[in-house]
């Protein structure tokens, strides 16, 4: 098992810690019920709030390449030609 990133309190103060069932899934219930973030798109979101871009070593944020145009329409056109071959 790898070692977890220097960064990494088991008591929470890092902002990196283990949740139960509810709070694990209460992003995904906002964003799927939630009027606050009615119309928005496009996001990251963890711990119910937009996600911060991602710093080496903790275990949070979005990572760069997640966000980047370029990285989206390579997914985008590789996506297309994987689920329309042989059609």
């Amino acid at each position: 098992m790898d070692a977890p990133p220097a960064s990494f309190d088991p008591s929470g103060t890092s902002g990196v810690s283990e949740k139960n069932i509810a709070q694990g899934a209460a992003t995904s219930v906002l964003l799927a019920a939630s009027p606050l973030v009615d119309g928005v798109t496009g996001r990251y979101f963890e711990d119910c709030q937009e996600a911060a871009p991602h710093t080496p070593g903790v275990r949070r944020g979005v990572a760069a390449h997640a966000i980047d145009p370029d990285s989206a329409r390579k997914l985008w056109d590789l996506s297309i030609r994987l689920t329309t071959r042989d059609r």
